[in-house]
């Protein structure tokens, strides 16, 4: 897991630092975790890191 949250610190994040409200680590991580979990839809990530925030957080913060 850590070789995996190393990888994700090397992604630059294009976003302009005004409109970041969450690392794009962080996004990156949800998504994937979510991807694997068999999460289908944009609403279903955000459903899947609702209903996961408390495993989420034992590797950053959200």
């Amino acid at each position: 897991m850590n070789t995996l949250l190393a990888a994700f610190e090397d992604i630059e994040d294009p976003r302009v630092d005004r409109t970041k409200e969450y690392p794009v680590k962080e996004i990156f991580l949800l998504i994937l975790a979510g991807v694997i979990f068999g999460v289908q839809s944009w609403c279903g990530v955000e459903e899947f890191g609702n209903d996961s925030l408390e495993r989420l957080r034992k590797y950053y913060p959200y």
